[in-house]
């Protein structure tokens, strides 16, 4: 899917290996391309007027006050957010929001977990039943 990124960069990344790195004094032109290994993101689908998809993945990692998720464990945001919007594949990966829009007009929000949650059985289950853990696979 296509995607957009947005935010800060002063969050924790996920675990990345930097296969190109080219830097200029002229901040439009610095880039780097990583390669992430396998990830786990908590997911919220969402239309435009529902609810605010990034208050209820807040809410499931503890931001505002008892995290919503089984055993009350408080997650670390990382970096990338992801807001998926169209179909291909989501490149950006270097700040913390993405969104897509899936094929059937379906947006979804995705929080990147932290990478000590590197298995499923690690993540602690959602108690908001809109909030759904997603394995995404390795990306460059």
């Amino acid at each position: 899917t296509m995607g957009s990124v947005f935010g800060k960069q002063t969050v924790l990344e996920p675990a990345f290996e930097i296969l190109l790195n080219r830097t200029s004094h002229n901040v439009q032109t610095s880039y780097e391309i990583r390669k992430y290994g396998e990830r786990f993101a908590a997911e919220v689908s969402y239309s435009d007027d529902t609810s605010s998809p990034f208050r209820t993945l807040a809410g499931y990692i503890g931001v505002f006050g008892k995290p919503e998720n089984e055993g009350g464990e408080t997650i670390s945001i990382t970096a990338p957010v992801m807001i998926e919007k169209n179909s291909g594949t989501a490149i950006a990966m270097t700040a913390p929001v993405m969104t897509e829009t899936t094929d059937n007009g379906e947006q979804r929000m995705k929080f990147v977990l932290p990478a000590e949650y590197n298995d499923l059985s690690k993540i602690p289950k959602p108690t908001n039943p809109a909030v759904h853990i997603e394995k995404i696979p390795p990306q460059v």
